[in-house]
């Protein structure tokens, strides 16, 4: 049932050129995306571990 749907959906119509920008643009959005959880990340851990510091 699914390959029937992916098969007959636009995007598999679409010659390869015009879907490769869009794959592009997913991928550049994921490891922006990953980027930021991975700063954020280190300011939380950066934060705890002044806290525990002030503590002693």
């Amino acid at each position: 049932m699914s390959s029937i749907f992916f098969t007959s959906s636009p995007v598999g119509a679409l010659p390869r050129k015009a879907q490769l920008p869009f794959d592009v643009i997913i991928i550049r959005l994921m490891s922006h995306f990953i980027n930021l959880s991975d700063v954020f990340f280190n300011l939380i851990l950066f934060k705890y571990e002044h806290l525990m510091m002030s503590d002693i």
